[in-house]
């Protein structure tokens, strides 16, 4: 019954992108999108075209084929609790691993809504286990409503002082913090959409020893799941095109860095490595930017990359 929504697994946007453009000042990027649950070729094509209107860029799109409602949920708990690679997973890691080694492209985009957060996820990991870092080092990920129960980003390079000795205020003050190999990763959520809750917001807020790389976007007060409709609309309209009332309050909205949950998971992160040699050298940079980005009187367009990517201009 639901063949009529499967469609071509890979689609490409036809709306938003000049080709003359996307030829010549974006020709060695890459945008890649992974729908989420209960989405059909038409809604998958309405995705990535408001993708490339507000962005620029022409935009492909991976089908995560829907097996109705029961059947998409029970696939995002396999996938969520168990690693399994369905089909959407497989072709996803195909196609991106395929992009990631043409050595004509230098930034790979990869976005990702609802259940293609978890994709997203469990092919990172994948591709961590197989390629160079300086394959990897191309990715940009960026998701809305996100399932995913982590996200992996391993450092590039260990700190100069990994002593055990070291106490969290002295490694706030280091001058350069380890890097790592995906530069950019960025999550937006609203605040009461009951998939976050589980998701995004679960893992970087209540499950304290969990590995969730990148930083969290929390539109105050707002619900709803849909991408376009409840993300897109309100967080990065279309440029020239009449949006809801209220859609730059988020944009222009001040930022407000949680000091004290960054610090609970930089220490919990610490404990957990205890026993390990260098442990302390595998946490993230939380701690540095609690110290430094806390981007006081700083609005979402001062802080956000993706935000900077409008119009198809380039951060």
């Amino acid at each position: 019954m639901l063949k009529p929504l499967d469609g071509p697994r890979i689609v490409q946007s036809t709306a938003g992108c000049q080709p003359e453009m996307q030829a010549s000042q974006h020709h060695d990027e890459r945008w890649i999108f992974i729908n989420g649950c209960v989405v059909g070729h038409p809604i998958l094509r309405q995705n990535i075209d408001r993708l490339s209107k507000v962005f620029g860029r022409k935009v492909t799109g991976i089908h995560n084929r829907t097996h109705g409602t029961f059947g998409d949920l029970l696939d995002c708990l396999l996938q969520r609790c168990l690693d399994y690679k369905s089909s959407g997973v497989r072709a996803s890691y195909r196609h991106v691993k395929a992009v990631l080694l043409d050595p004509d492209v230098k930034k790979v985009v990869l976005i990702g809504h609802s259940q293609g957060g978890i994709i997203l996820s469990l092919i990172i990991d994948q591709l961590f286990a197989e390629l160079p870092v300086d394959c990897m080092s191309k990715i940009e990920v960026y998701t809305f409503g996100s399932a995913a129960s982590h996200f992996s980003n391993p450092l590039l390079s260990a700190s100069t002082n990994s002593s055990h000795t070291k106490t969290l205020d002295e490694d706030l003050k280091e001058e350069h913090p380890p890097s790592h190999v995906i530069s950019h990763i960025e999550h937006y959520a609203n605040e009461y959409d009951l998939v976050c809750r589980w998701g995004t917001l679960h893992c970087t807020e209540s499950d304290l020893t969990n590995r969730y790389a990148g930083s969290v976007f929390v539109r105050i007060g707002a619900t709803g799941h849909m991408l376009n409709q409840h993300y897109l609309d309100f967080m990065f309209p279309i440029p020239g095109e009449t949006a809801p009332a209220n859609a730059e309050d988020f944009l222009d909205s001040i930022t407000i860095t949680d000091h004290a949950l960054a610090l609970k998971r930089v220490d919990a992160t610490i404990i957990a490595a205890r026993g390990f040699q260098n442990g302390e050298s595998s946490v993230e940079t939380s701690r540095y930017r609690v110290a430094r980005d806390t981007h006081k009187h700083q609005i979402v367009k001062d802080v956000s990359r993706l935000w900077r990517y409008q119009k198809g201009q380039s951060p």
